[in-house]
């Protein structure tokens, strides 16, 4: 017997692909992401008032997941290390 439709899941109920931009002082660190949502995801840091936060997006669409003041740093890359060592220095 096949499942009744209501019962199937949707591809709306899939976990979304996410890209996740780490906002380091202000800074957004994501090499290919467009200039209104590194805006919007450096806006979001200031608004929480913390210097640093993850902030996930659905790759595809662009939208807000979810976002995070001790995001997992491994997702910035080399480029989040060079940001956050630039911070450090400048806070010492």
């Amino acid at each position: 017997q096949d499942a009744p439709a209501s019962k199937l899941p949707s591809s709306s109920s899939r976990p979304a692909r996410r890209r996740t931009v780490i906002v380091v002082d202000g800074l957004a660190v994501n090499e290919d992401l467009p200039g209104d949502l590194s805006d919007a995801c450096a806006r979001l840091a200031v608004l929480a008032d913390t210097r640093l936060l993850g902030v996930d997006l659905d790759a595809r669409t662009g939208r807000f997941v979810s976002a995070s003041p001790r995001p997992d740093l491994r997702r910035g890359g080399d480029a989040v290390v060079d940001v956050l060592a630039s911070a450090l220095r400048k806070a010492g």
